[in-house]
Protein backbone atom coordinates (compact mmCIF):
# COMPACT_ATOMS: atom_id res chain seq x y z
CA UNK A 1 0.00 0.00 0.00
CA UNK A 2 1.62 3.67 -0.92
CA UNK A 3 2.07 6.23 0.96
CA UNK A 4 -1.52 8.27 0.07
CA UNK A 5 -3.42 5.02 0.55
CA UNK A 6 -2.11 4.49 4.00
CA UNK A 7 -3.13 8.60 4.86
CA UNK A 8 -6.64 7.77 3.48
CA UNK A 9 -7.39 4.28 5.77
CA UNK A 10 -6.05 6.56 8.83
CA UNK A 11 -8.47 9.16 8.70
CA UNK A 12 -10.75 7.16 8.11
CA UNK A 13 -10.32 5.12 10.74
CA UNK A 14 -10.32 8.05 13.06
CA UNK A 15 -13.43 9.27 11.64
CA UNK A 16 -15.39 6.06 12.10
CA UNK A 17 -14.14 5.81 16.05
CA UNK A 18 -14.53 9.22 16.86
CA UNK A 19 -18.59 8.83 15.48
CA UNK A 20 -19.03 5.74 17.45
CA UNK A 21 -19.78 3.79 14.32
CA UNK A 22 -17.99 0.40 12.98
CA UNK A 23 -19.50 -1.66 15.87
CA UNK A 24 -23.29 -2.93 17.41
CA UNK A 25 -21.15 -2.40 20.92
CA UNK A 26 -20.88 1.27 20.72
CA UNK A 27 -22.95 3.91 21.90
CA UNK A 28 -23.38 7.67 21.13
CA UNK A 29 -23.92 10.12 24.24
CA UNK A 30 -25.69 12.50 21.30
CA UNK A 31 -29.08 12.66 21.06
CA UNK A 32 -31.49 15.15 19.17
CA UNK A 33 -30.59 19.06 20.08
CA UNK A 34 -33.66 20.76 20.61
CA UNK A 35 -33.48 24.81 18.97
CA UNK A 36 -33.02 27.32 22.34
CA UNK A 37 -35.10 30.51 21.74
CA UNK A 38 -33.61 34.07 23.32
CA UNK A 39 -35.05 34.66 26.60
CA UNK A 40 -37.45 37.67 25.92
CA UNK A 41 -36.87 40.89 28.18
CA UNK A 42 -40.27 43.13 28.74
CA UNK A 43 -39.76 47.00 28.53
CA UNK A 44 -40.82 48.77 31.19
CA UNK A 45 -43.73 51.47 30.38
CA UNK A 46 -43.15 55.14 30.08
CA UNK A 47 -44.88 58.37 31.46
CA UNK A 48 -44.74 61.87 28.92
CA UNK A 49 -46.03 65.30 28.93
CA UNK A 50 -47.02 65.29 32.84
CA UNK A 51 -48.88 68.27 33.74
CA UNK A 52 -51.71 69.67 36.63
CA UNK A 53 -54.84 71.32 35.14
CA UNK A 54 -57.23 73.56 37.48
CA UNK A 55 -60.72 71.99 36.66
CA UNK A 56 -62.11 75.87 37.73
CA UNK A 57 -59.48 77.17 35.12
CA UNK A 58 -57.77 80.59 36.07
CA UNK A 59 -55.71 80.92 39.15
CA UNK A 60 -55.87 78.14 41.64
CA UNK A 61 -57.36 78.99 45.22
CA UNK A 62 -58.34 77.13 47.97
CA UNK A 63 -61.04 74.99 47.17
CA UNK A 64 -60.13 74.39 43.50
CA UNK A 65 -59.90 70.66 42.17
CA UNK A 66 -56.64 69.87 40.39
CA UNK A 67 -56.45 66.91 38.12
CA UNK A 68 -53.04 65.22 36.25
CA UNK A 69 -52.96 64.53 32.53
CA UNK A 70 -50.45 62.56 31.31
CA UNK A 71 -49.04 60.25 27.75
CA UNK A 72 -48.66 56.56 28.48
CA UNK A 73 -46.35 55.09 26.11
CA UNK A 74 -45.24 51.32 26.30
CA UNK A 75 -42.85 49.13 23.72
CA UNK A 76 -44.83 45.88 23.83
CA UNK A 77 -48.32 46.99 23.86
CA UNK A 78 -48.93 46.17 27.46
CA UNK A 79 -51.78 48.09 28.93
CA UNK A 80 -51.65 50.62 32.08
CA UNK A 81 -51.80 48.61 35.12
CA UNK A 82 -51.00 49.62 38.47
CA UNK A 83 -49.80 53.40 37.45
CA UNK A 84 -48.74 55.17 41.20
CA UNK A 85 -49.69 59.09 41.76
CA UNK A 86 -48.30 60.83 44.27
CA UNK A 87 -49.42 64.92 44.96
CA UNK A 88 -46.45 67.12 46.69
CA UNK A 89 -46.81 70.62 48.59
CA UNK A 90 -43.71 72.51 48.24
CA UNK A 91 -41.58 69.02 47.16
CA UNK A 92 -42.44 66.59 50.46
CA UNK A 93 -45.35 63.90 49.44
CA UNK A 94 -48.55 64.71 50.96
CA UNK A 95 -49.38 61.70 52.50
CA UNK A 96 -52.97 60.01 51.13
CA UNK A 97 -53.05 62.41 48.17
CA UNK A 98 -52.56 59.77 45.75
CA UNK A 99 -55.36 59.77 43.06
CA UNK A 100 -55.55 61.45 39.63
CA UNK A 101 -57.37 64.62 41.23
CA UNK A 102 -56.38 66.64 44.29
CA UNK A 103 -58.95 69.32 46.18
CA UNK A 104 -56.93 71.95 47.43
CA UNK A 105 -56.97 73.42 51.23
CA UNK A 106 -56.44 75.92 53.02
CA UNK A 107 -53.36 74.52 54.15
CA UNK A 108 -52.01 74.37 50.21
CA UNK A 109 -52.37 78.92 50.13
CA UNK A 110 -48.66 80.39 49.23
CA UNK A 111 -47.38 76.83 48.38
CA UNK A 112 -46.21 75.14 45.66
CA UNK A 113 -47.81 72.06 44.47
CA UNK A 114 -46.95 69.24 41.85
CA UNK A 115 -47.68 65.74 41.41
CA UNK A 116 -45.29 62.98 40.01
CA UNK A 117 -46.56 59.55 37.79
CA UNK A 118 -44.31 56.35 38.24
CA UNK A 119 -46.21 54.32 34.64
CA UNK A 120 -46.83 50.55 35.62
CA UNK A 121 -47.90 47.75 33.17
CA UNK A 122 -49.33 44.45 33.25
CA UNK A 123 -46.30 43.32 31.09
CA UNK A 124 -44.54 41.09 33.81
CA UNK A 125 -45.58 43.46 36.53
CA UNK A 126 -42.91 46.20 35.36
CA UNK A 127 -42.80 49.85 36.19
CA UNK A 128 -41.00 52.85 34.62
CA UNK A 129 -38.98 55.86 36.04
CA UNK A 130 -40.92 58.21 37.92
CA UNK A 131 -41.72 61.53 36.03
CA UNK A 132 -42.67 64.55 38.05
CA UNK A 133 -44.87 67.82 36.61
CA UNK A 134 -43.68 71.09 36.99
CA UNK A 135 -44.81 73.09 40.36
CA UNK A 136 -47.94 75.70 40.42
CA UNK A 137 -47.37 78.24 42.80
CA UNK A 138 -51.30 78.76 44.72
CA UNK A 139 -52.64 81.81 45.15
CA UNK A 140 -53.77 82.85 48.47
CA UNK A 141 -57.42 82.62 49.43
CA UNK A 142 -58.78 86.13 50.21
CA UNK A 143 -61.23 87.18 52.59
CA UNK A 144 -64.23 89.21 51.49
CA UNK A 145 -63.95 92.80 51.66
CA UNK A 146 -68.26 94.69 52.41
CA UNK A 147 -69.02 97.86 50.97
CA UNK A 148 -68.33 100.91 53.11
CA UNK A 149 -71.26 101.44 56.16
CA UNK A 150 -71.51 104.81 57.89
CA UNK A 151 -72.53 105.06 61.28
CA UNK A 152 -73.08 108.11 62.93
CA UNK A 153 -72.45 108.36 66.77
CA UNK A 154 -74.76 110.51 69.15
CA UNK A 155 -71.61 110.17 71.52
CA UNK A 156 -69.11 112.33 69.24
CA UNK A 157 -71.93 113.64 66.71
CA UNK A 158 -69.14 112.48 64.04
CA UNK A 159 -70.21 109.96 61.70
CA UNK A 160 -67.60 107.52 61.33
CA UNK A 161 -66.87 105.39 57.49
CA UNK A 162 -67.12 101.32 58.53
CA UNK A 163 -65.57 98.79 56.70
CA UNK A 164 -65.59 95.14 57.44
CA UNK A 165 -63.63 92.57 56.24
CA UNK A 166 -64.64 88.87 56.47
CA UNK A 167 -62.03 86.10 56.44
CA UNK A 168 -62.06 83.35 53.83
CA UNK A 169 -64.38 80.25 53.59
CA UNK A 170 -67.10 82.55 56.66
CA UNK A 171 -69.63 80.54 57.45
CA UNK A 172 -72.25 82.23 59.61
CA UNK A 173 -72.49 79.75 62.03
CA UNK A 174 -69.44 79.77 63.60
CA UNK A 175 -67.87 82.24 66.48
CA UNK A 176 -64.80 83.92 65.53
CA UNK A 177 -62.71 86.36 67.05
CA UNK A 178 -62.42 89.88 66.41
CA UNK A 179 -60.13 93.33 65.72
CA UNK A 180 -61.30 96.43 65.70
CA UNK A 181 -58.96 98.76 64.47
CA UNK A 182 -59.16 102.91 63.79
CA UNK A 183 -57.49 105.14 60.78
CA UNK A 184 -59.11 102.84 58.42
CA UNK A 185 -58.12 105.14 55.35
CA UNK A 186 -54.60 104.26 55.56
CA UNK A 187 -54.82 100.86 57.64
CA UNK A 188 -57.35 98.54 56.78
CA UNK A 189 -56.34 97.41 52.85
CA UNK A 190 -52.58 96.38 53.81
CA UNK A 191 -53.77 94.65 57.42
CA UNK A 192 -56.62 92.67 55.60
CA UNK A 193 -54.53 92.01 53.00
CA UNK A 194 -52.06 90.53 55.78
CA UNK A 195 -54.99 88.66 57.36
CA UNK A 196 -55.49 86.96 53.73
CA UNK A 197 -51.41 85.78 53.69
CA UNK A 198 -51.25 84.58 56.78
CA UNK A 199 -54.57 82.93 56.64
CA UNK A 200 -56.10 84.14 59.99
CA UNK A 201 -59.46 82.92 60.41
CA UNK A 202 -60.30 86.52 62.09
CA UNK A 203 -63.36 89.59 61.55
CA UNK A 204 -61.77 93.15 61.14
CA UNK A 205 -63.70 96.03 61.69
CA UNK A 206 -62.01 99.34 60.51
CA UNK A 207 -63.12 102.41 61.81
CA UNK A 208 -62.74 105.43 59.71
CA UNK A 209 -62.82 108.80 59.72
CA UNK A 210 -64.09 112.29 57.46
CA UNK A 211 -61.54 114.68 58.81
CA UNK A 212 -58.09 114.93 60.37
CA UNK A 213 -60.22 117.43 62.96
CA UNK A 214 -62.76 114.40 64.20
CA UNK A 215 -59.59 112.34 64.74
CA UNK A 216 -57.36 114.70 66.62
CA UNK A 217 -60.53 115.15 68.81
CA UNK A 218 -61.11 111.49 69.26
CA UNK A 219 -57.96 110.43 70.06
CA UNK A 220 -57.12 112.56 73.25
CA UNK A 221 -58.92 113.61 76.56
CA UNK A 222 -61.60 114.42 77.00
CA UNK A 223 -62.67 113.43 73.59
CA UNK A 224 -61.65 109.88 73.97
CA UNK A 225 -64.31 109.06 76.63
CA UNK A 226 -66.92 109.73 73.74
CA UNK A 227 -65.27 108.14 71.52
CA UNK A 228 -64.58 104.60 73.71
CA UNK A 229 -68.21 105.28 73.94
CA UNK A 230 -68.94 105.27 70.82
CA UNK A 231 -66.81 102.01 70.01
CA UNK A 232 -68.49 99.72 73.04
CA UNK A 233 -72.23 101.28 72.88
CA UNK A 234 -72.87 102.00 69.15
CA UNK A 235 -70.51 100.01 67.32
CA UNK A 236 -69.65 97.10 68.85
CA UNK A 237 -73.72 96.49 69.18
CA UNK A 238 -74.00 97.55 66.12
CA UNK A 239 -71.33 94.68 64.29
CA UNK A 240 -72.07 92.08 66.88
CA UNK A 241 -75.87 91.71 65.72
CA UNK A 242 -74.19 90.55 62.62
CA UNK A 243 -71.98 88.40 63.56
CA UNK A 244 -70.70 85.61 66.55
CA UNK A 245 -67.95 86.77 67.87
CA UNK A 246 -65.55 85.21 70.82
CA UNK A 247 -65.78 88.10 73.18
CA UNK A 248 -62.88 86.74 75.17
CA UNK A 249 -60.82 87.23 71.84
CA UNK A 250 -62.07 90.86 71.22
CA UNK A 251 -58.93 93.00 69.92
CA UNK A 252 -58.11 96.71 69.79
CA UNK A 253 -55.37 97.92 67.35
CA UNK A 254 -54.15 100.92 66.94
CA UNK A 255 -51.06 102.70 65.43
CA UNK A 256 -49.34 106.03 66.28
CA UNK A 257 -52.40 108.56 67.92
CA UNK A 258 -55.04 105.60 67.51
CA UNK A 259 -52.40 103.74 69.64
CA UNK A 260 -52.29 106.39 72.43
CA UNK A 261 -56.13 106.35 72.12
CA UNK A 262 -55.90 102.71 73.12
CA UNK A 263 -53.61 103.38 75.84
CA UNK A 264 -56.55 105.80 77.70
CA UNK A 265 -58.59 103.50 77.10
CA UNK A 266 -57.35 100.63 79.16
CA UNK A 267 -58.23 102.32 82.14
CA UNK A 268 -61.80 103.51 81.10
CA UNK A 269 -63.19 100.13 82.27
CA UNK A 270 -63.26 97.67 85.24
CA UNK A 271 -61.30 94.27 85.55
CA UNK A 272 -64.97 92.22 85.73
CA UNK A 273 -66.50 94.41 82.70
CA UNK A 274 -64.09 94.73 79.62
CA UNK A 275 -64.68 95.51 76.15
CA UNK A 276 -61.24 94.60 74.93
CA UNK A 277 -59.69 91.13 76.37
CA UNK A 278 -56.06 92.72 74.22
CA UNK A 279 -54.56 95.69 72.85
CA UNK A 280 -52.07 95.64 70.16
CA UNK A 281 -50.60 99.12 70.63
CA UNK A 282 -48.02 99.59 67.16
CA UNK A 283 -45.53 102.85 68.04
CA UNK A 284 -48.30 104.49 70.10
CA UNK A 285 -48.00 107.85 70.96
CA UNK A 286 -48.47 108.41 74.79
CA UNK A 287 -46.25 111.37 75.42
CA UNK A 288 -49.01 113.56 73.85
CA UNK A 289 -51.02 112.47 76.65
CA UNK A 290 -48.17 111.33 79.47
CA UNK A 291 -49.62 113.39 82.22
CA UNK A 292 -53.19 111.90 81.22
CA UNK A 293 -51.76 108.14 81.20
CA UNK A 294 -50.21 108.20 84.83
CA UNK A 295 -53.38 110.08 86.04
CA UNK A 296 -55.93 107.34 84.72
CA UNK A 297 -53.12 104.29 85.97
CA UNK A 298 -52.66 106.35 89.37
CA UNK A 299 -56.56 106.28 89.82
CA UNK A 300 -57.21 102.87 88.38
CA UNK A 301 -54.96 101.07 90.44
CA UNK A 302 -56.28 102.71 93.72
CA UNK A 303 -58.95 100.80 93.03
CA UNK A 304 -58.27 97.63 91.13
CA UNK A 305 -55.10 95.20 91.99
CA UNK A 306 -55.95 92.93 88.73
CA UNK A 307 -55.97 94.42 85.05
CA UNK A 308 -56.57 91.34 83.06
CA UNK A 309 -55.27 91.93 79.78
CA UNK A 310 -52.79 91.00 76.93
CA UNK A 311 -50.83 94.57 76.18
CA UNK A 312 -48.67 93.71 73.51
CA UNK A 313 -46.90 97.37 72.91
CA UNK A 314 -44.11 97.66 69.99
CA UNK A 315 -42.19 100.97 68.96
CA UNK A 316 -39.90 102.50 66.28
CA UNK A 317 -36.30 103.79 66.46
CA UNK A 318 -37.08 106.30 64.42
CA UNK A 319 -40.80 107.01 66.09
CA UNK A 320 -42.27 106.54 69.52
CA UNK A 321 -40.07 103.42 71.15
CA UNK A 322 -39.27 106.06 73.93
CA UNK A 323 -42.33 107.11 74.52
CA UNK A 324 -44.26 103.49 73.91
CA UNK A 325 -41.64 101.48 76.49
CA UNK A 326 -42.02 104.39 79.07
CA UNK A 327 -45.77 103.67 78.42
CA UNK A 328 -45.12 99.95 79.47
CA UNK A 329 -42.86 100.92 82.24
CA UNK A 330 -46.11 102.69 84.05
CA UNK A 331 -48.18 99.65 83.64
CA UNK A 332 -45.46 96.99 84.69
CA UNK A 333 -44.17 99.06 87.68
CA UNK A 334 -47.84 99.29 89.10
CA UNK A 335 -47.50 95.43 89.65
CA UNK A 336 -50.91 94.61 88.14
CA UNK A 337 -52.46 91.19 88.35
CA UNK A 338 -53.73 89.09 85.82
CA UNK A 339 -51.70 90.75 82.52
CA UNK A 340 -49.72 89.70 79.89
CA UNK A 341 -47.50 92.82 78.53
CA UNK A 342 -44.54 92.56 76.00
CA UNK A 343 -42.92 95.33 74.12
CA UNK A 344 -41.13 94.70 70.67
CA UNK A 345 -38.54 97.54 68.96
CA UNK A 346 -38.06 97.69 65.45
CA UNK A 347 -35.32 99.32 63.45
CA UNK A 348 -37.97 100.28 60.74
CA UNK A 349 -39.10 104.14 60.41
CA UNK A 350 -42.54 104.30 62.33
CA UNK A 351 -45.11 104.04 59.34
CA UNK A 352 -42.88 100.37 57.86
CA UNK A 353 -42.76 99.11 61.25
CA UNK A 354 -46.87 98.86 61.89
CA UNK A 355 -47.12 95.33 59.31
CA UNK A 356 -44.38 93.11 61.45
CA UNK A 357 -45.38 94.50 64.34
CA UNK A 358 -49.19 93.52 63.75
CA UNK A 359 -48.06 90.02 62.42
CA UNK A 360 -46.40 89.38 65.62
CA UNK A 361 -49.07 90.50 67.33
CA UNK A 362 -51.96 88.43 65.60
CA UNK A 363 -49.27 85.48 65.63
CA UNK A 364 -49.08 85.99 68.98
CA UNK A 365 -52.40 86.09 70.25
CA UNK A 366 -54.40 83.80 67.33
CA UNK A 367 -51.97 81.13 67.37
CA UNK A 368 -52.55 78.63 64.26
Amino acid sequence: MNRFLRHVALVLAIVTTSCGGGGGGGSSDSGPVADTLPETVNTAPSASSVIMLDANGGDANSGDELYVSYEYADADSDPESGTRLQWYRNDIAIVGANATAYTLSPEDDGTRIHVSVTPGSDGGNTTGETVHSAAMLIDYSVGTRLPVQTIRSAYTAFSYPIRIYLPRNFVTDRVYPIIYAPDAEHLFDKTADLLDELGKEVILVGIGYNDRQQRAADYLLPGTRDYYNFIALELVPFIEAQYRVDTDNRIYSGHSDSGLAGALIIFFEPPDNRLFRSYLLHDPNTFDALEDIQALNAAYSEQHSSLPINLLVSGSAYGNYKAANYFRWIVRDSEYTDIYHSFQFYEEEHAAMYLPSFRLGVDTLLPD
